[in-house]
């Protein structure tokens, strides 16, 4: 008779990266759990800038959330108890 250990199962990827895509609507980004609409915000309120990128000529791109602006964002309130 075998027995298998159970394997612990992560829902966020265990590296880090310099830029991630914005998250589709209704769903959450997997690093910090934050909406599509929070990071339009955060931009919009000047805590992050978002990267926009697209080809010559296309009307459609992507949009990639820099890791590190938004961990810094988070560190601060951290580090402020939450306060603006």
């Amino acid at each position: 008779m075998k027995t298998f250990e159970p394997v612990a199962v992560t829902s966020a990827p265990a590296f880090r990266p310099e830029f991630f895509r914005l998250p589709k609507v209704g769903q959450r980004d997997p690093w910090f759990g934050f909406t599509r609409r929070y990071f339009y915000q955060g931009e919009e309120r000047g805590h992050w800038q978002l990267i926009r990128l697209r080809s010559r000529g296309r009307t459609r791109g992507a949009v990639m959330v820099p890791y590190d602006q938004v961990a810094d964002f988070i560190r601060g309130k951290a580090a402020n108890g939450g306060s603006e």
